[in-house]
């Protein structure tokens, strides 16, 4: 069972597209050294931020279940949204590492209309 080492929330743009959440600029320096300071080390999916049209690190598109969680919530494409992520240590094909969990998602701000 993994254990879960710690929490992460961050501010991300949901991109309903590619089913990823978009790190906006302006959270990216500060998420960084949280997922630092937890041990948290991966390689960036970037994502179309919706809003700006720039391409984004982003999380991985993500399985439906994490869709429908999000969506439930009432956020929609292009919105802002809270990320909280449980990070877990876990052991996959005998190397250990830190991975994040997304567990809640809370709505910030609507994406301006268009």
């Amino acid at each position: 069972m993994a254990e879960t080492v710690g929490q992460i929330q961050v501010e991300l743009i949901f991109n309903r597209d590619s089913a990823s959440g978009v790190v906006p600029e302006e959270v990216y320096a500060q998420h960084m050294a949280d997922r630092l300071a937890l041990g948290v080390r991966s390689q960036w999916w970037t994502a179309i931020n919706p809003v700006s049209g720039e391409e984004r690190p982003a999380y991985t598109p993500m399985p439906r279940g994490r869709v429908a969680l999000i969506e439930r919530r009432g956020i929609r494409h292009g919105d802002r949204y809270l990320g909280t992520f449980n990070v877990k240590d876990i052991t996959r094909r005998g190397n250990r590492q830190m991975e994040m969990w997304l567990v809640d998602a809370e709505l910030v701000r609507h994406a301006p209309a268009t």
